[in-house]
């Protein structure tokens, strides 16, 4: 048995000291990022509030710092104190730094973006698997909460005039950029829409006296996989209003989430997990094909991008906070730990060390 542990432990170790074959491709963790204004000023450390647009990528895979792609950015911000891994998250991925912060003004969206450096762009458009994590929480208002009349009891009759039937605000998320360079063009964006009102999305219901936005999500802005959504669902035709199917506040996924896509170049198969678990369970899974009027869309990343929509009269600015960007060729690499019962396909090496270590290595990685 001694003779078995030892050789266990020297396996474990050789299979995570990143192989040729399978590594982190690039890392943001926003950890004492510098501030600089332009190329040729003496960077500083950036401070609690700076505008994320003057903040450079304190990690590794990226160029430069984050642009602005669309709008201003003037609300947009570096925050010291950083996002945590849930409690329910099993893996090895610890968070450090501060986190970025995307977030629309009066009239100006807030859309920035992380360029790949030529590594990363290499690696991550070679046509392999990509896997992506990141920690996030959306934390836009809802519609009620905005409420620019200040007067809550006017508020049904308000949101009618305005055809707000969802509570939704503006859109908020991260985008999958497929130009760089400053350019704002994107796959796609996963988050919040901001513009449902429709059926099977979580909509204001008659019923409810108070209801809030939290961080429920999707995958939007996909050419004909616009809108596939994750968390509850509202009243639709020939529902009771409120609806059985729709989740009161406290079941949503309010909070902070970890979240891990995995991308197929072969076929632009995307899959994505919300709150994945060890045994395969999550707060939520979605998957897609990305096409383009029935044609396959290619994918195409040079950058990571955040979103935050507009403020306006009628509704409230996106806002989201992201932390802890990996982007990896492996499942293990990007999440923290090795896929769940195998059934995500990853290097046999990766399988075995899960196999092996199975539960006692997941006991020891930290929880929060």
């Amino acid at each position: 048995m001694k003779v078995f542990n030892c050789g266990l432990a020297i396996l474990a170790i050789a299979l995570l000291a990143h192989p040729a074959s399978a590594a982190t491709i690039a890392y943001e963790g926003f950890d004492a990022p510098l501030q600089s204004s332009s190329p040729s000023d003496n960077p500083v450390p950036a401070p609690n509030g700076a505008p994320l647009s003057s903040v450079q990528n304190s990690g590794f895979g990226f160029d430069g710092g984050w642009v602005i792609t669309n709008g201003t950015g003037a609300a947009s911000k570096f925050e010291t104190g950083g996002l945590q891994y849930p409690a329910s998250y099993p893996g090895s991925n610890v968070a450090v730094g501060g986190n970025g912060r995307a977030t629309g003004a009066d009239g100006a969206n807030a859309f920035l973006a992380l360029n790949f450096d030529a590594a990363t762009d290499a690696a991550v458009n070679s046509g392999k698997p990509v896997y992506i994590s990141w920690l996030a929480q959306i934390r836009n208002v809802s519609t009620t909460e905005y409420d620019p009349q200040g007067n809550p009891a006017d508020t049904d009759a308000w949101r009618q005039q305005f055809n707000l039937a969802a509570e939704y605000p503006r859109n908020a998320g991260i985008r999958l950029m497929d130009s760089g360079g400053g350019s704002n063009g994107a796959l796609g964006t996963i988050g919040n829409g901001g513009n449902w009102n429709g059926n099977n999305q979580s909509q204001y219901n008659a019923g409810d006296t108070d209801p809030e936005v939290v961080d429920t999500w999707a995958a939007f802005n996909f050419n004909d996989a616009n809108n596939i959504f994750v968390g509850n669902n509202g009243a639709g035709p020939g529902e009771p209003d409120p609806s059985a199917s729709y989740n009161p506040a406290g079941a949503h996924y309010d909070g902070v989430d970890h979240l891990v896509l995995r991308v197929d170049p072969t076929t632009s198969t995307y899959n994505l997990w919300v709150n994945l678990q060890a045994d395969g369970s999550s707060d939520g899974h979605i998957s897609w094909v990305h096409t383009d009027g029935g044609n396959v869309k290619p994918f195409v990343m040079k950058a990571f991008g955040l979103e935050g929509g507009s403020q306006n009269s009628e509704r409230a600015a996106g806002d989201i906070q992201v932390d802890e960007i990996y982007i990896a060729d492996q499942f293990f690499f990007a999440s923290g730990f090795p896929s769940p019962n195998n059934t995500i396909p990853e290097p046999s090496s990766i399988v075995v060390l899960g196999s092996l270590l199975g539960v006692g290595a997941l006991a020891l990685r930290r929880r929060r």
